[in-house]
């Protein structure tokens, strides 16, 4: 009997997409947050939160896909 993992596929398959997106979202909440007059320390707060939640997700995404590639059957 073979167990599919369709969760682990589909971040090993779209993890790194969905982290740029992620960490897109929260560049552009952060940029929006600009043109409505916040503090320029928010915004940069913000930019910031973009680059680590991309990078997190992204080393989330890879350990992802090294389980996939040395656990799961072909």
């Amino acid at each position: 009997m073979n167990k599919t993992y369709p969760a682990v596929l589909f971040v090993a398959t779209h993890g790194r997409t969905i982290a740029i997106g992620v960490a897109s979202m929260v560049a552009v909440a952060a940029t929006a947050l600009l043109a409505l007059g916040s503090g320029t320390a928010l915004v940069v707060t913000g930019y910031l939160a973009a680059i680590a939640i991309w990078a997190v997700l992204r080393l989330a995404a890879e350990i992802v896909e090294v389980v996939a590639e040395t656990l799961l059957p072909r």
